[in-house]
């Protein structure tokens, strides 16, 4: 194979990705822009604005791309558009349960969800199956950014059609102020609080990557600051039907 030609592939590739990366990005936004559509009780389809949008277009295109930016730029407003409508449309925002290692947001989400009739997700099980991985392979074999860039991805989705569903998610989910401006753009976080003092035995069963009270007050000190800010609400943690009740109160 000719290696000019390969390198020419190899450039068109990146510059894909990379154009992938800022659509992804757009749509991004575009979610945002639903909800405070939906909030302020405006219209989704914004005549003028398209027409200007446009206009800009054009003042920027190479004739011998015209056909082409034309197909690129409807297809892209159109997608927005969708996902737009859909979240102006959707009756009950998401809840996102967000807190510590062994708080409780995966055994206490699903109850919490049964009990209201909402559906509910486990987002930490939902990037190990996309990937087909344990969490602790990823990490390992493809480290954080491959984790929390799938977070991402699928954050993004559940917000774009936003069902009233409860997300548990991980506990690391705060960390990325774009993970935190998707959930706060389709629904409302609850931080699941828990006394320090009953970490080491919950870590030691559950979070084997946070193994003793030492190392969870070092994430909380982290993290602390964090969580309280993003949060709507809290609530106590404790046993996993305790800690449905009061999800279950709070959003009755």
């Amino acid at each position: 194979m000719d290696q000019a030609l390969d390198d020419l592939r190899e450039e068109i590739e990146s510059i894909d990705c990379g154009l992938l990366r800022l659509w992804e990005k757009r749509m991004y936004t575009a979610v945002k822009v639903g909800v405070y559509k939906r909030n302020n009780e405006l219209p989704v389809f914004d005549a003028e604005r398209e027409k200007q949008l446009w206009f800009n277009w054009q003042q920027q295109l190479d004739e011998d791309n015209a056909d082409l930016a034309a197909l690129i730029f409807h297809a892209n407003t159109a997608a927005a558009k969708l996902r737009q409508d859909r979240i102006c449309r959707a009756e009950r925002p998401n809840i996102y349960l967000i807190g510590m290692p062994g708080c409780g947001k995966t055994a206490a989400g699903p109850e919490a969800a049964r009990r209201l009739g909402r559906g509910c997700c486990d987002l930490d099980a939902l990037v190990c199956g996309a990937l087909g991985r344990s969490k602790e392979q990823i990490v390992a074999e493809g480290g954080e950014e491959q984790y929390h860039s799938m977070e991402t991805a699928l954050l993004a989705a559940l917000a774009a059609e936003p069902a009233g569903t409860i997300v548990a998610t991980g506990d690391g989910v705060v960390l990325s102020p774009l993970n935190i401006s998707l959930m706060r753009a389709s629904g409302a976080m609850i931080l699941i609080e828990q006394d320090s003092a009953d970490q080491e035995e919950l870590q030691r069963e559950a979070c084997p990557w946070c193994p003793d009270t030492a190392r969870w007050n070092e994430l909380w000190q982290q993290r602390a600051a964090l969580y309280r800010g993003a949060a709507a609400a809290a609530v106590q943690g404790g046993g996993s039907d305790d800690t449905a009740t009061r999800i279950v109160d709070l959003l009755e």
